[in-house]
């Protein structure tokens, strides 16, 4: 099979060309890892082009790179790589806006280019399509960058025109391949179920564990790793602060791309069978596992968090401010309780003959308690109060790891 027609071995993508000078496993460690480094240095540089504070962006960053979409697909490697680019083609979009200079239009097409190879169309087709809604917003928010950020469609253009030399063979080989006829059963396989929302809260509440913490048996359709959407509970109080606190053109955006997101990755479970429209859009026809659209919604949300982080930044001192802080901890501390209770499926069994009680589970006990130390620590950073910065990175940093080590990949 051609190597640039079968995209996804990825042959122009730099963290590839570890295979060059190393071993197969040398190689695939230094690969996997520089691509999280990637992700997380990308996010870091766009959230602090879009003026976020310095704990802001590195909040984002830790988010971004940890998250359930990313973590998730790592057995999909180059779904990491295209997502890892994500923030990299958004940073030099803003870099375009502020100079205007060619050569930072240059360096634009230059990264779409890379993430074109980085060899996952679907992902990129998804990225593309949010990097030019972005560029579209933005253009009527900010007057006098206008200009510049329509423009930089141009070189998002030539940025994808360069990509060519891989998407056009990609394309001569789809004619051959299942997709060239496939039917909206196809498209619509791997949707995200709406009961998955409740990931967001509780990421085991389906089971899904590796059996050594998180025990219960995966009673979900296949595959966990593929819908399953966490950026830890204080990351979502953050991101719900920012809209609440810093309601700015880009905040807003990032509000609408997050539901946008969720929605279109409920595929065929999407209410009033909105994905019937996708089935008749070109390109985006071709794809399967709706789910994959947690790209646009997790990433929305990690940056929303680091917006979230600089607007408790700013508001220290206001206490309308900190009331609204607390009914947000308490609000999503509430919900997380009603999920792994109320909420839960019925499905959800022990790996033991026993009852099912919250106690006796912790895929149950486990979030209320980060929900608990997360609304708290919110309230403090709220208020100023010393350590709290630090407190908030461990609580994000430690519920990340707890997920991301004790899931089943």
């Amino acid at each position: 099979m051609p190597l640039l027609a079968a995209a996804q071995g990825g042959l122009l993508f730099p963290p590839n060309w570890f295979y060059l000078p190393f071993s197969p496993a040398t190689a695939t460690n230094l690969m996997v890892v520089s691509s999280y480094m990637i992700a997380a240095l990308g996010a870091y540089l766009y959230a602090r082009s879009t003026r976020v504070s310095v704990f802001g962006a590195v909040v984002t960053s830790i988010i971004w790179q940890s998250c359930g979409f990313m973590i998730g697909q790592i057995s999909h490697i180059n779904i990491v790589h295209t997502a890892a680019m994500l923030p990299w083609v958004l940073w030099a979009l803003e870099r375009y806006a502020v100079s205007g200079s060619r050569r930072g239009g240059a360096l634009l097409a230059l990264l779409v280019a890379i993430q074109v190879f980085a060899g996952h169309q679907q992902s990129f087709a998804y990225s593309l399509m949010l990097v030019s809604a972005y560029a579209i917003v933005m253009a009527f928010a900010h007057t006098k960058a206008r200009k510049r950020y329509l423009s930089s469609l141009i070189f998002v253009a030539t940025g994808v025109l360069l990509g060519a030399v891989q998407i056009v063979p990609t394309f001569e080989l789809l004619r051959n391949s299942t997709r060239a006829t496939a039917g909206y059963s196809f498209i619509t396989s791997f949707s995200m179920p709406k009961r998955f929302v409740l990931n967001l809260l509780a990421p085991y509440l389906m089971g899904g564990g590796d059996g050594r913490l998180f025990r219960a048996p995966y009673f979900g359709p296949p595959f966990y790793a593929e819908l399953v959407a966490y950026i830890s509970v204080l990351g979502l109080m953050l991101a719900i602060v920012a809209v609440f606190l810093k309601p700015d053109t880009r905040t807003k955006f990032w509000m609408i791309v997050f539901p946008a997101g969720l929605l279109l990755a409920f595929g065929g479970y999407a209410p009033l069978h909105l994905y019937w429209v996708i089935y008749f859009v070109p390109v985006l026809n071709l794809f399967r596992v709706p789910a994959r659209h947690l790209i646009e919604a997790e990433f929305a949300l990690s940056v929303l968090a680091g917006r979230g982080v600089m607007a408790l930044q700013a508001a220290r001192g206001n206490r309308r401010a900190q009331r609204r802080v607390a009914i947000v901890g308490a609000t999503v501390f509430l919900l997380t309780f009603f999920a792994v209770t109320w909420w839960r499926p019925a499905d959800f069994r022990l790996d033991r003959v026993a009852p099912v009680s919250i106690l006796r589970a912790p895929e149950l006990f486990m979030p209320i308690l980060i929900a608990g130390a997360s609304a708290i620590a919110l309230f403090m950073f709220a208020r100023g109060r010393r350590g709290s910065a630090t407190a908030v990175l461990v609580i994000i940093i430690l519920d990340l790891a707890l997920w991301g080590q004790s899931t089943y990949l």
